[in-house]
């Protein structure tokens, strides 16, 4: 049987980095004055992402050394940068990662829903300067879907169980934040009892 031959990734061959590497100097040099008044101070965080992901590749920020105990070839890899959003590569992964981490130990086996929540669009601009206010955005959202839950049951005390991701930006990558919200399709009592949303709900994804 042949074995598994592996091709290492080149991220600095991909023209995402090759755009970054070259225009982020500039972008740094000229964001107070051409984007901070219409996108918000720029966050430490999303610095570090593009420096993370402009070291991906870079054996000088770390590596793997694999050593074959037979013939004594070795051969070194490179770190990647394990940043979310920004790297199409470790996004993708950890985003199957953590949906698989879901699936298998948070959920409980009951029936589940997917609720979106926006707003409109004049009120934005205030979360893309604040984004501390996304916290409690996402406190509402899943409080308001409780409620909704509480009164369609009349279970005034049960609880909702729900999983609740705060994502930014949409397919056009302009800012718009909004919550996709994974919930039973119920209530959790005290007891641990879960009493379920009927059928007939007209409640709708």
């Amino acid at each position: 049987m042949m074995s598994a031959i592996h091709h290492p990734r080149r991220p600095r061959a991909s023209p995402l980095w090759q755009i970054v590497h070259h225009a982020w100097d500039a972008f740094i040099a000229s964001y107070e004055i051409d984007h901070r008044t219409t996108m918000g101070p720029l966050r430490q965080d999303s610095i570090h992402s593009v420096c993370a992901f402009l070291r991906r590749g870079d054996l000088a920020a770390g590596f793997t050394r694999f050593l074959c105990p037979d013939c004594g070839h070795e051969k070194l890899l490179a770190f990647t940068c394990k940043s979310r959003h920004f790297c199409p590569a470790c996004h993708q992964r950890r985003t199957r990662q953590t949906g698989a981490w879901i699936a298998s130990y948070l959920c409980h086996q009951v029936p589940h829903r997917q609720f979106v929540f926006t707003f409109p669009k004049m009120l934005r601009g205030i979360f893309r300067k604040r984004r501390h206010l996304l916290h409690p955005l996402l406190q509402t959202a899943t409080e308001c879907l409780r409620d909704a839950f509480r009164v369609r049951l009349g279970l005034p005390n049960d609880r909702i169980a729900a999983a609740a991701p705060v994502h930014t930006f949409g397919d056009y990558l302009v800012f718009y934040p909004h919550l996709h919200v994974l919930a039973a399709d119920g209530l959790f009592d005290k007891r641990g009892r879960f009493h379920s949303m009927p059928e007939e709900s007209s409640m709708r994804r």
